[in-house]
């Protein structure tokens, strides 16, 4: 696609298109060079978090929610040489993810932002037998927000 050939391409904005499927990350792939912003809100993309997201240096800005996202969030997002080196604001909410517990979001929380910046993922469905499991973690989530339980 013209738009995944672009080596200038700095900020991908695709909010409330209507995509539906998965994460189109061969968009990405083609345009890690110069690539700061991934804003792909109120769309109706699905599938599992792509890990290769995680492994992009240079990605500042992350806006995935108000999606069909289900799963986990993969380890690759908190490890040193990705997203983590460089990300300021990270708002994965309003999906489905469910396959995360208290340590790990603080793990995440922590690596991700080291308590600095935006880190949204409210209103998923991130509970332990109809109980929230938001954990207090050092620093200070901003718009971690409530928690329903189905």
């Amino acid at each position: 696609s013209e738009i995944g050939n672009s080596n200038r391409l700095r900020r991908l904005n695709i909010v409330n298109n209507n995509l539906d499927g998965e994460l189109p990350v061969y968009l990405i792939n083609q345009s890690l060079g110069s690539l700061t912003d991934i804003i792909l809100s109120y769309n109706n993309l699905t599938g599992e978090l792509p890990t290769e997201l995680g492994n992009y240096t240079g990605i500042e800005y992350l806006y995935l929610d108000h999606n069909k996202f289900y799963g986990s969030i993969p380890i690759e997002y908190g490890l040193p040489a990705g997203i983590r080196s460089t990300i300021e604001e990270f708002n994965i909410s309003w999906n489905n993810i469910t396959d995360i517990d208290g340590d790990e979001i603080c793990n995440l929380y922590t690596s991700l932002l080291a308590g600095d910046g935006l880190f949204n993922i409210q209103y998923n469905n991130i509970c332990d037998n109809g109980e929230s499991i938001f954990p207090e973690c050092d620093g200070d989530f901003d718009y971690l927000g409530v928690q329903d339980c189905v």
